[in-house]
């Protein structure tokens, strides 16, 4: 064979760049998907414009300091704060170091205030970008759009799943998250195939920079968005996998691509790294969380039934993406049981479906070589390492929550992409384009409907908590307070104490403990609700101040029923503690400044009580009525103010901390005159006041008689030792005269 015929090139088309017109071709085509994308979740999430604040909006934005502006952009004052506004080092914090999503929620606090339609459209916004970037990142730069392509961004687009995410004001988080993991992966995908020096380096160290410092930015949104770290190295890996199976039949593999992805890979073990070294490290200042049990069982858990429970988790997330007919705005702990055995038929459904979902990615891809194959195996990584938080290798707060999978869902629409243009290619390459996009069609249909009714169920408190599990905790509590604010307390009774039981058993009550203490208190049965409020108010004290960020009533509520039973029941030390913690979140009430003082009296505390008493009068002034509490209260400051007065008159100091304005004695009963409620009952008063002297005056005449009798002793012996001392006098004189 001649020389030359050897020498020429086979197939000189695939060896040379594409060209202009192709280059053209793609771009439009990616830019068209991208616009139905955006286009698509306008249209699903437009209704949530409408829509309020709920459930943990309020924490997060509304009492959070750090988006409020109340605390400034310095390092203690956001840069160390969690995602709900607590500082990291203090006791009681999440441990939840958002600060991107935090400064953007302030950014938007700043615009347009308090309004969730700001909120809304942020998320709308988010979303849409996220929409948007799908296909440029997700799939090689030069690669055509297809069946497969479409069906997977659009899908992912309208999945349920992804409802929570955007029709939640507070998950912002989740979609920066998934927002920053893209750009890393877009900026991944741009790093040159083949190095030749100049600026292919620099174009290589600038897209590795970019994708490490995009990865750091989608863990600083959600502790979630981490896996970026780890995505994206994978991710390099399949993309320059497929490029070397097309450069092994065209021309001789490139080793600069394999030391791109050394280099990307080690840039990502070094800001993950940094992230935890440098970053979170000195903020959190060694502090702890331990999550609440009521909300996560197996947070701590790794025995038998901590890792099958886990693997029931996965079976429910994996039931969420693949088949997501039944979806609840909250999966709290008590509405999944806890796996404790292999022969758990719910442990067994999870092994059926991963098997399912293995076989058909293995079948796939042996059908599916060049683009589906890498695409399908695209989409089992996405869902497998988006997938690990939900597995609580580390603390989260919740067992199930639908927002921790939003990227992850990403993974199983890639699959089904590239199983539908499988199954259409099967009845020839004639058919395939339009027998796909049909079938993709009929599926996204379904899932717009079921995204737009489970929409709805996000507009307000009420629609939410309606649409929860009925043995579901929150759904319990929520059901029980209502009752409760409309005083059907014999209804709510049973609701409460289901409630209470559940999470008192598991040794971690929550901020809506009180519930079941509220009941039995305005049922009279104030026997049991002593140690239902007692235990209530102890466990939760530590963390009084911090549920006061959110839930205000919650640490009102826990304070005001230990005051009152521990009143009712003269445990005073137990009282005195309750009603002062109550007066802080409620420095108004005459009702805490009467019982405090009330406390304080009889604990023998009389000086101490003049102050919460006429504070209680001072408040009171125009709403004094003549009921047992009131009565008791103003005898008792009566009392305190004839005590001072009688020490006064015999010329005492007032005792230790006792201010002259405490001392006048006529002040209680001035202002009692006053009142024309009181006037009827003043006489009453002041006989119950003097009976009150004089029981109290008893021990001090009798010191009085003492010190009078000891008086007298003292100047008779006086006197019997001067006449001694005289007439041992008067006989020495004559001694000496003598």
């Amino acid at each position: 064979m001649p020389r030359s015929i050897r020498k020429s090139p086979t197939k000189p088309a695939l060896v040379e760049p594409p060209t202009s017109s192709f280059k053209k071709s793609w771009v439009e085509e990616k830019r068209t998907l991208a616009a139905v994308a955006v286009g698509l979740t306008v249209l699903v999430y437009a209704r949530t414009l409408n829509f309020e604040f709920i459930r943990d909006d309020y924490r997060a934005i509304h009492h959070n300091p750090a988006v409020t502006g109340k605390s400034s952009l310095s390092a203690e004052g956001f840069w160390e704060r969690d995602f709900w506004g607590v500082p990291l080092w203090k006791e009681g914090s999440h441990l939840s170091w958002r600060p991107v999503s935090s400064l953007l929620l302030r950014l938007g606090w700043s615009l347009w205030g308090d309004s969730p339609l700001g909120f809304h459209v942020l998320n709308v916004v988010v979303a849409s970008l996220c929409a948007a970037l799908c296909p440029f990142a997700l799939f090689p730069s030069s690669s055509r759009v297809g069946v497969c392509q479409w069906a997977a961004v659009l899908l992912w687009v309208a999945h349920p799943a992804r409802t929570e995410a955007v029709a939640w004001c507070v998950c912002v988080a989740d979609l920066l998250g998934g927002l920053f993991t893209l750009c890393a992966l877009l900026a991944a995908g741009t790093i040159p195939m083949r190095s030749k020096g100049g600026k292919d380096v620099v174009v290589e160290v600038a897209c590795v920079c970019a994708s490490v410092f995009f990865c750091l930015a989608a863990g600083l949104s959600k502790e979630t968005g981490l896996m970026a770290f780890v995505l994206v190295p994978v991710w390099f890996y399949l993309q320059r996998w497929q490029k070397q199976q097309t450069a092994k039949r065209e021309d001789e593999s490139d080793k600069t691509r394999w030391l791109s992805l050394i280099v990307l890979t080690a840039a990502c073990v070094a800001g993950l790294a940094f992230y935890f070294k440098l970053l979170r490290g000195p903020v959190e200042r060694g502090n702890t969380t331990k999550f609440a049990l009521s909300a996560n069982p197996i947070a701590e858990m790794w025995d038998q039934t901590g890792i099958l429970t886990r693997l029931l988790v996965q079976s429910i997330y994996l039931h969420i993406m693949l088949w997501p007919v039944q979806l609840y705005p909250d999966y709290s702990a008590e509405t999944i049981p806890l796996a404790s055995s292999l022969s758990d038929p719910r442990i067994l459904l999870w092994v059926v479906e991963a098997v399912c979902v293995l076989a058909v990615a293995a079948l796939a891809w042996r059908a599916w070589r060049r683009g589906g194959g890498v695409v399908l195996s695209t989409g089992f990584m996405f869902m497998s390492i988006c997938s690990v938080p939900a597995f609580h290798l580390f603390p989260i707060g919740l067992l199930v929550a639908e927002r921790i999978i939003f990227f992850a869902v990403l993974g199983p629409c890639m699959m089904v992409g590239a199983l539908l243009s499988w199954v259409a290619g099967v009845f020839g390459e004639k058919h395939k384009a339009k027998l796909g996009m049909a079938l993709a069609t009929g599926i996204l249909s379904l899932l717009c409907v079921k995204t737009v009714s489970q929409v709805e169920i996000w507009k307000s408190q009420d629609t939410v908590f309606a649409a929860m599990a009925p043995q579901n905790l929150a759904y319990m509590e929520r059901t029980a307070l209502r009752l409760i604010d409309a005083q059907k307390y014999e209804e709510a009774l049973p609701l409460a104490k289901g409630v209470y039981d559940w999470i008192a058993e598991r040794n971690s009550l929550s901020a809506n403990s009180y519930a079941y203490g509220n009941c039995l208190i305005f049922l009279g049965r104030f026997e049991e609700a002593l140690p239902v409020a007692t235990h209530a108010f102890e466990t939760m004290y530590p963390k009084l101040d911090v549920i006061a960020l959110y839930n205000k009533k919650a640490a009102e509520q826990l304070s005001e029923n230990a005051g009152l039973v521990a009143t009712q029941f003269k445990k005073w030390d137990l009282a005195i503690k309750a009603w002062k913690k109550y007066l802080y979140y409620a420095p108004n009430s005459s009702k805490g400044w009467c019982y405090f003082g009330y406390s304080l009296f009889y604990k023998g505390r009389e000086v101490e009580a003049a102050g919460p008493l006429q504070q209680c009068l001072a408040l009171s002034k125009n709403e004094l009525t003549p009921d047992m509490t009131n009565y008791q209260t103003y005898v008792c400051l009566l009392g305190l103010s004839m005590d001072k007065a009688h020490a006064e008159e015999k010329g005492e100091a007032p005792s230790e901390g006792q201010t002259e304005s405490e001392s006048d004695s006529d002040s209680g009963i001035r202002f009692l005159e006053e009142c024309t409620t009181f006037k009827k009952a003043l006489p009453g008063l002041k006989k119950r006041a003097q009976k009150v002297l004089d029981e109290r005056a008893k021990p001090v005449a009798a010191q009085t008689t003492a010190s009078a009798t000891a008086q007298a002793t003292a100047q008779v012996t006086a006197q019997v030792t001067a006449q001694v001392t005289a007439q041992g006098a008067v006989e020495a004189e004559v001694t000496t005269t003598a």
